[in-house]
């Protein structure tokens, strides 16, 4: 149910984009970006592993003038983090905890951010902006014991839906800009039927962009 819920968001969005390219399509701007700035995973017991849900990503960015105000954006961001395997301790008691062992824990995330930017201008060169679309995830994690056992070694994927705001300053006299942007992605995990476990989370970015007259 969760999944044909996703699917049918994803639906809604494509005849919303369809519908903007049919009534009028100007591809006479494209912009080029990219930054850096932090991702939150909603990922569970991650911060158990990585000592906290939060890291520093690097992300770039292209953009493609659609319609008034309107832009397709696809943005590629790369999360990293490493930590210290989990182990469960059954105590005397029979009841489980987990405990930090020795080892390594190693998460590397790759994020496709793909929808549509609409610009809202505040003041002369300065806008804010509504972003939302797709969001897609490719995941690599490996945690290995001290002696080098493996542990875990997960290669999956995850798809979902982003939603997000942004403000953005445009430079007098040249084609630059730099902003600001947050995403929360909404994903569930790809390599499982019935699977709960969601590799979202939030991207808080900031970046400049340049932007380039097509001519069409």
């Amino acid at each position: 149910m969760k999944r044909f819920k996703i699917l049918l968001q994803l639906l809604v969005l494509f005849i919303a984009t369809q519908t903007i390219f049919a009534q009028r399509s100007q591809f006479s701007e494209v912009f080029v970006g990219g930054g850096a700035g932090g991702f939150l995973s909603t990922h569970s017991h991650f911060s158990d592993v990585y000592k906290s849900g939060f890291g520093e990503d690097y992300f770039g960015q292209l953009g493609l003038s659609a319609y008034k105000k309107t832009y397709l954006s696809v943005k590629l961001t790369y999360f990293h983090k490493t930590g210290v395997p989990i182990f469960k301790d059954v105590a005397p008691s029979s009841i489980t905890n987990p405990v930090s062992g020795n080892g390594n824990a190693d998460f590397k995330e790759w994020i496709i951010n793909a929808g549509i930017i609409y610009n809202l201008p505040l003041f002369d060169g300065l806008d804010a902006s509504l972003n939302g679309g797709f969001f897609y995830a490719f995941i690599n994690e490996n945690q290995t014991a001290a002696d080098g056992s493996s542990l875990i070694h997960l290669v999956t994927k995850s798809l979902g839906l982003y939603l997000g705001g942004g403000i953005e300053y445009h430079i007098p006299g040249i084609p630059f800009s730099i902003f600001g942007e947050t995403q929360y992605n909404l994903a569930s995990q790809l390599n499982g039927v019935g699977s709960v476990t969601g590799y979202g989370g939030l991207n808080i970015n900031a970046g400049v962009r340049i932007y380039i007259d097509t001519g069409l």
